[in-house]
């Protein structure tokens, strides 16, 4: 951790944003390198499901969404204790079945 300030408080965001900046890298990182591929890696959705937790304890978020199409891919909706998620590739899925129906 980079300490900015002797100040406890500045620490603490500062490694905040650290810690942030890891998960950001991380998702983009399996996302791009692993599953545009089609290659799903049980240690990735693992530190996926970490990661969500720790937002879950940070905060009251009361959904995910699924902004890749990817993702559905190694995250599904029983994975989540509670959670909604919004997977838009099913969204989009069935937005365009009705449009077709209609």
């Amino acid at each position: 951790m980079r300490r900015v300030s002797r100040i406890p408080l500045l620490s603490i965001i500062e490694e905040t944003r650290d810690v942030a900046k890891q998960q950001q890298r991380f998702v983009h990182d399996s996302y791009m390198n692993e599953l545009i591929g089609g290659k799903v890696v049980a240690e990735t959705k693992a530190e996926l499901l970490r990661i969500i937790a720790r937002m879950r304890e940070r905060s009251s978020m009361e959904a995910i969404i699924l902004g890749g199409t990817e993702l559905s891919l190694i995250l599904r909706e029983d994975d989540y204790d509670g959670v909604t998620v919004l997977d838009t590739t099913r969204i989009h899925v069935d937005a365009a079945i009705r449009e077709m129906l209609a």
